[in-house]
């Protein structure tokens, strides 16, 4: 196969293209033709045109660029293609299902029309197909087995947590209750205006026709907080 670098015709021109095979005249012709458009103003012939557009060239003096072709075409509507789909179970299955068939196929082809030499492609194609397709349909349906039981270890996780703030709530609600109730007593046995454990008295006392009155504090004032035995009354004199 013989290379021959194309070189312009212009003596002062050093521009020169090289690694087309002389075999291929009309690729030959066309980069010179090209070069001499562009840089020479040399105009195209209809044949070069032609030969451009079918091999997808781009011609001297047209749009070279997207912004270029939107200027001078206006925008293009480009058709929606196939969109990626989710790779759900039944996916999965049909995607695993047909692996061994599609596999068997290829490596049929290649050892019929695999050209000479092409042992390694065959090798390369037996491994990809036969070990590493496998290895990877596998590996997805472990990281789905593997999310599918953290997912069921959060909605455990969620509901132990549902639990426990709904008993710290009635926990509070109830600390809240033995508090106010705990102000009411101080109140009714140290703080009342009617002065200390008003509402005290020991019915024992009482039935015996003895003195009733339990002295201050009594067993449930010391329980709610209550250390001294001065009434309200006092206070001020004491500590005056």
């Amino acid at each position: 196969m013989n290379i021959t670098p194309i070189h312009c015709p212009d003596s002062g021109c050093f521009w020169s293209a090289h690694g087309i095979p002389d075999q291929y005249t009309e690729a030959r012709d066309w980069h010179l033709a090209a070069h001499r458009a562009e840089e020479h103003g040399e105009p195209l012939t209809e044949e070069q045109i032609a030969y451009a557009t079918r091999a997808g060239h781009v011609i001297p003096g047209t749009a070279k660029t997207t912004a270029a072709a939107v200027a001078a075409l206006g925008a293009l509507p480009v058709p929606v293609g196939d969109q990626p789909q989710p790779l759900d179970d039944q996916r999965l299955a049909e995607i695993t299902a047909r692996t061994p068939e599609r596999a068997a196929a290829l490596t049929a082809w290649l050892n019929q029309f695999a050209p000479v030499g092409g042992q390694r492609a065959l090798e390369n194609a037996e491994t990809v197909l036969g070990e590493d397709v496998p290895a990877l349909l596998a590996e997805v349906q472990r990281l789905r087995a593997s999310r599918w039981d953290a997912t069921k270890v959060v909605e455990r996780l969620e509901s132990r947590l549902h639990a426990t703030h709904a008993e710290l709530t009635r926990a509070l609600d109830r600390v809240a209750e033995l508090e106010k109730a705990a102000e009411e007593i101080r109140f009714l046995h140290k703080d009342s205006p009617m002065g200390p454990c008003p509402t005290c008295v020991d019915g024992d006392a009482m039935a015996r026709g003895d003195d009733p009155t339990v002295p201050y504090p009594c067993p449930t004032a010391r329980l709610a907080g209550a250390t001294d035995c001065d009434p309200p009354s006092f206070r001020p004199a004491k500590e005056s």
